[in-house]
């Protein structure tokens, strides 16, 4: 229940980037912005709920009262949103569902963002999923899983604050790849590094979380210029319906990652109450963090190498609904 009350609200709020600007430049930054606040918070919370929740008694009512006030907290910053934005008003037919997923299925640069981002969120998905077993069996210090999905969170920051420079000079898809490239060199190296290096390991943590923080944010940063696209080849703007079918492939990302890490520690042996592991099972545990993700991000790649609304021809979509706009009236 929780999960659809976030999704109704979070697809609203996700898809008024496409409303606030129509600059692909000032898209990427506001995303990117969201992004940071998003990680910021991450960090708080992480930070803040043990020390709540340890100065009650009970630590189940701890819980209870750091919920809340989470909860409350997030209606009244999204109540902030909605009196600080206005709906802008456009004059278009009213259309079916049924003919606005019709829509969605001619919006071939809206379906490549989804697909990309699909594969490359599985590919995270993967990673996130197992850092607790590798931090725990491989590397033999569970007290380090706080310092290592710090270093992730911290990094991911970082990434974000430079993700609006690099599309200046890369646009977004080129943005894209080099992402990739990097969260492909980190995964790969993953695979070769000792499990007593420390150091190293935390090293290369951050740096895949450098290419793993464009991942994440530049299928958010493309997608609102595909709303327009789809205006201009429909005369119908459907950010609802493209947003909620990008949601939809985050969540089945979501659950592809858990699946398939769930699916290597069954087959790798990985033996729940042993603290510790067969050599097979660390490997499999392994591979979670290095080829698996690896072959996901390049399955990515082998997609949105297809995706051509690039800066040049976003400039020539928004002069045909302007032309179009002008017949109009």
């Amino acid at each position: 229940l929780w999960s659809m009350l976030y999704t109704m609200v979070n697809i609203p709020y996700a898809s008024m980037t496409a409303q606030l600007s129509d600059d692909p430049r000032e898209r990427t930054a506001i995303t990117s912005v969201r992004m940071i606040c998003m990680l910021v918070a991450v960090i708080v919370v992480s930070v803040a709920t043990e020390p709540i929740t340890a100065a009650f008694a009970d630590k189940a009512t701890g819980f209870l009262v750091v919920a809340l006030a989470y909860g409350g907290l997030a209606f009244v910053l999204f109540g902030v949103c909605l009196q600080g934005t206005r709906r802008i008003a456009l004059v278009q037919a009213t259309t079916s569902t049924d003919y606005r997923i019709r829509v969605l299925g001619r919006n071939k640069p809206a379906l490549l963002v989804a697909a990309t981002f699909f594969l490359g969120s599985s590919a995270e998905y993967i990673r996130q999923s197992s850092v607790v077993y590798y931090v725990t069996y491989n590397m033999g210090d569970a007290s380090l899983v706080p310092v290592f999905l710090g270093i992730v969170v911290l990094a991911m920051v970082a990434g974000n604050l430079v993700i609006p420079w690099c599309t200046d000079r890369f646009d977004k898809k080129g943005t894209y790849i080099l992402g990739v490239s990097i969260a492909c060199a980190a995964s790969l190296v993953f695979q070769f590094i000792p499990f007593d290096q420390t150091a190293l390991i935390l090293v290369v943590a951050g740096i895949s979380s450098l290419g793993f923080s464009v991942v994440s944010t530049m299928g958010w940063a493309m997608l609102p210029d595909t709303v327009e696209f789809g205006e201009l080849q429909s005369g119908v703007r459907s950010e609802g319906i493209i947003y909620a079918f990008f949601s939809f492939s985050q969540k089945l990302a979501t659950a592809v990652g858990g699946g398939v890490v769930a699916l290597v520690l069954a087959f790798s042996g990985y033996a729940a109450q042993s603290p510790v592991q067969s050599p097979q099972a660390l490997q499999g545990i392994l591979s979670t963090l290095g080829y698996l993700p690896l072959a996901f991000l390049l399955l990515s790649v082998a997609v949105v190498v297809f995706y051509r609304l690039d800066r040049a021809s976003f400039a020539a979509v928004k002069d045909g609904l302007n032309k179009a706009g002008q017949k109009a009236e």
